[in-house]
């Protein structure tokens, strides 16, 4: 059963939306492609976070307070084709950020804190359509 009271009610998506959440939870059903952790109060995502979940193909982190991403957060997410980053505190993108993400299509880091990025910020991302870094 997943921790903190979120929803996993249809088969491939789990909804953790406006739980009050502070960390990623645990115990989340590994086969699912759809995660909404938007609207909680998650600070930083660590290395590994998502190691569990590789079949994932939508992961919604807006509207949190993270400050910062690990390098390696989102490792083993080859599956990967949304991630919604905006209505952050993010100041910076490390290196190793967007490791394994070679299927992403549409990254959102709007309404952040970003003053700079670097040129191999994005490098892994060969199949990037959208980069939204409106805002920062």
């Amino acid at each position: 059963m997943p921790e903190a009271g979120c929803s996993c009610a249809t088969s491939y998506r789990c909804d953790c939306n406006e739980r009050g959440l502070t960390s990623i939870p645990r115990n989340l059903p590994t086969y699912i492609t759809q995660l909404d952790l938007h609207g909680n109060q998650i600070t930083m995502i660590h290395a590994g976070a998502f190691l569990n979940l590789p079949p994932l193909q939508y992961l919604y982190l807006g509207a949190n307070e993270m400050t910062m991403i690990e390098p390696g957060a989102f490792a083993n997410l080859r599956t990967l084709r949304r991630l919604d980053l905006s209505y952050n505190k993010i100041t910076l993108i490390k290196n190793g950020t967007f490791v394994d993400l070679s299927q992403l299509h549409d990254l959102d880091l709007s309404y952040n804190q970003i003053t700079m990025i670097q040129a191999d910020d994005f490098e892994n991302l060969i199949k990037l359509i959208e980069l939204n870094l409106s805002h920062n």
